[in-house]
């Protein structure tokens, strides 16, 4: 609806070709472009993508998950003419954060601020707020919050609550959006993501979100993709696993040195596993299940 309320024209591509993409991108002359961290990796590694600037592209965006500050600079330079938007979004209240594009060069790896009208909240495990730098969830209040979910009172029940930070004259019956996600302030507010609540790693004493790793992955210049889980392990509790698919020139074993040397001991994969693709949802993300799966390993292995 926001292509109708602009007056623009929605140009929607069928084909999962990222090639393809790239010619109907081109031959509709389409301005602004969304997409997800795993389509974006696609259209990175097609020549017509990076070796020619689109003409008519001026705002691309990405929001649905963490993209690698790697990956922003390559699709800055890539779309040179083209602004870039991080932002963070929830199903329950749509857009829910923006970092501006003038902000990319000093905080490539964060989620911004709360769009205009909204207010993100980073709470401690007692609902007070986090400090500066302290890890917290997400949770949002503004206008596009959703009433629930259709048939499911149980659910709704805990994910839209009562703001525990209640403004003066805000009515009774205003609800939050308590997101699951994970995330840190810096000192001028800007937001970083750590990792949904149920996916962090929990491994020697520490809580590990996946993306901390996933960065450095990416930062090393051997993987073309990748996705981070966490395995049971009776000694650490649990240890990290990467899947990766590699670059055309990547080297496990240059992998296995960078991660040596660039990440602290208990962030280190103790397995990584290279893959010729990983498999992606329908919304374009990363299939962390399926990926399990293909390992013959369950999330309680």
């Amino acid at each position: 609806m926001c292509a109708v309320g602009a007056g623009a024209a929605l140009v929607v591509e069928r084909s999962p070709l990222p090639q393809q993409m790239i010619e109907t991108i081109r031959s509709e002359g389409v301005t602004v472009l969304a997409a997800v961290p795993p389509l974006w990796t696609r259209l990175l590694r097609v020549p017509a993508f990076v070796e020619t600037p689109l003409p008519r592209l001026r705002v691309i965006t990405n929001a649905g998950g963490h993209l690698p500050a790697e990956r922003v600079r390559a699709l800055r330079q890539a779309q040179p003419g083209a602004r870039l938007y991080l932002m963070y979004g929830l199903t329950e209240a749509l857009r829910c954060t923006y970092l501006p594009p003038e902000e990319l060069d000093r905080r490539p790896e964060s989620m911004g601020r709360a769009i205009p009208g909204g207010e993100v909240y980073v709470l401690l495990e007692d609902g007070s707020p986090a400090p500066p730098g302290e890890i917290g969830e997400l949770v949002y209040r503004g206008p596009t919050v959703t009433l629930g979910y259709w048939n499911e009172p149980e659910l709704t029940a805990r994910v839209f609550r009562a703001n525990p930070l209640r403004p003066p004259g805000a009515p009774d019956a205003e609800r939050v959006v308590f997101s699951g996600d994970l995330v840190r302030r810096d000192d001028d507010g800007f937001l970083y993501f750590v990792g949904r609540r149920d996916r962090i790693i929990k491994t020697m004493g520490y809580r590990v979100g996946p993306d901390e790793i996933l960065s450095v992955l990416h930062a090393s210049g051997e993987v073309a993709d990748a996705v981070v889980v966490g395995e049971p392990d009776e000694t650490r509790g649990e240890r990290i696993v990467a899947y990766v698919v590699l670059g055309e020139q990547g080297s496990l074993e240059r992998l296995q040195t960078y991660c040596g040397r660039e990440l602290p001991r208990y962030l280190q994969p103790a397995r990584i596993e290279v893959r010729d693709a990983l498999p992606l949802l329908a919304s374009g993300k990363h299939d962390v299940e399926a990926v399990r799966a293909a390992s013959g390993r369950s999330p309680g292995w």
